[in-house]
């Protein structure tokens, strides 16, 4: 008789969908908090990216600091890039594991 397959920490899609990690109010270098989301995209080189919604202005392009609220944790500070006036860019630092590493389908013995 076989396991039933673990249960992932953050919901998993169709191959290549985003992993959203959070979403919620996301103030750009501590201005207005917007609604936004900070996802793992799996499509391309797989970096951890982050949008807001709705933005009521432009931004300018480089680092910034995203200032957002975990449940668990509290009042969190996250180094971003901007390269997105709309507001959007990649999380930096962020590590999702090696580049060289592969993913493959297993089965339970």
């Amino acid at each position: 008789m076989s396991s039933p397959p673990l249960q992932p920490v953050y919901p998993v899609g169709s191959v290549g969908s985003q992993i959203e990690l959070y979403s919620g109010p996301i103030a750009v270098d501590a201005e207005k908090p917007l609604p936004g989301r900070i996802f793992v995209d799996l499509a391309g080189d797989l970096q951890v990216r982050w949008n807001v919604t709705n933005p009521a202005w432009q931004f300018e392009r480089g680092n910034v600091s995203l200032h957002i609220d975990l449940p668990d944790i509290g009042p969190t500070i996250v180094p971003a890039g901007l390269n997105d006036l709309r507001g959007a860019g990649q999380i930096m630092y962020a590590n999702v594991g090696s580049t060289d590493a592969m993913c493959d389908r297993c089965s339970s013995p």
